[in-house]
């Protein structure tokens, strides 16, 4: 999985308007990175396991929708995705996301999705208005392995206890700091309280 993961790349794309731009093509590139080889020397560093990445990217166009463009051509295996998301970024060098303004990423009309080694694969689009130079935050997850996977003794699935059941990509309100990502003091009560002792003797 380290190996697809290396591999992962992305692009926004976002829907053009008017009937000239549509008949050439609906869609246009507001913002791409460089596929990164698992085969590089000095490969980047990613932590073991399932785990969420957060990119805030600045858009170079606007459009009423945007659509992701996922890549795991470089992986040499599956690259399992549990979800994935969209938002307007709060601000700078932040991961806070605007309230309000967060996105479900479905594949097919699916949450999840597998995408094959060697492969480019066009999630749905969302419909999201951005404009030029906006900061748009795109999260990937991948929990589901590390729930159901049986290789440990137990797992406490901090994420259900502490998100909201109305809106599970984001913490309850009693359990959020204030800055939508990181829990409060009683959140992190909750934790600590979810965790059966008897496990760790």
């Amino acid at each position: 999985m380290k190996k697809a993961m290396l591999a992962l790349a992305g692009a926004l794309l976002l829907a053009t308007s008017g009937q000239a731009a549509e008949r050439l093509s609906p869609w246009v590139s507001a913002w791409s990175t460089g596929l990164v080889s698992s085969e590089t020397e000095k490969p980047p560093t990613w932590p073991e396991g399932p785990f969420v990445i957060r990119e805030v990217v600045r858009l170079t166009a606007g459009g009423p929708r945007v659509r992701l463009r996922l890549s795991n051509a470089f992986g040499t295996a599956p690259l399992r995705i549990d979800a994935a998301h969209v938002a307007l970024s709060a601000a700078p060098a932040s991961a806070a996301i605007v309230a309000g303004s967060d996105r479900k990423v479905t594949f097919d009309g699916r949450e999840a999705v597998v995408i094959p080694a060697g492969a480019v694969w066009l999630p749905d689009p969302v419909t999201l208005p951005v404009k030029a130079l906006d900061r748009l935050a795109v999260s990937l997850t991948l929990p589901a392995a590390l729930r159901a996977s049986g290789a440990f003794d137990a797992v406490v699935d901090l994420d259900a206890i502490t998100r909201d059941p109305a809106n599970p990509s984001r913490l309850k309100a009693e359990y959020d700091s204030g800055d939508l990502l990181h829990p409060s003091p009683a959140g992190y009560r909750a934790m600590a309280a979810a965790i059966p002792l008897a496990v760790l003797k």
